[in-house]
């Protein structure tokens, strides 16, 4: 989870909200309002971005077992008959790659 992609988010946040009562060591608190004034958010903002990326975070880590075992496949192919081209290609083939990465370590953590 990234400060900066919960930041943005924090700054976009105009939904009704309801009530949360959690309590933290001072401390904690005081730092994370330094934090928020330092960047012109609200802590209440700044909370819900902060669950809104844990809870993206969660989602994208959901693995479909067969579309993604699918998907790698098919990537696998790509990546493994690709045999040089231009920028466009060079920047598609590496995207490939990282997404075949990223689905072949999902696929891993079901095993």
């Amino acid at each position: 989870m990234t400060l900066e992609k919960a930041l943005n988010k924090a700054k976009r946040t105009d939904e009704e909200k309801v009530g949360l009562n959690i309590k933290i060591p001072i401390g904690l608190k005081n730092t994370f309002e330094d934090i928020c004034k330092q960047h012109g958010v609200s802590m209440t903002s700044m909370m819900l971005s902060l669950i809104e990326v844990a809870i993206d975070e969660y989602q994208e880590n959901q693995v479909d077992l067969p579309e993604a075992m699918e998907q790698a496949a098919i990537l696998e192919d790509m990546v493994g008959q690709f045999s040089g081209g231009n920028r466009e290609e060079m920047i598609e083939y590496y995207k490939n790659k990282q997404e075949l990465s990223r689905l072949q370590k999902l696929i891993a953590k079901e095993y």
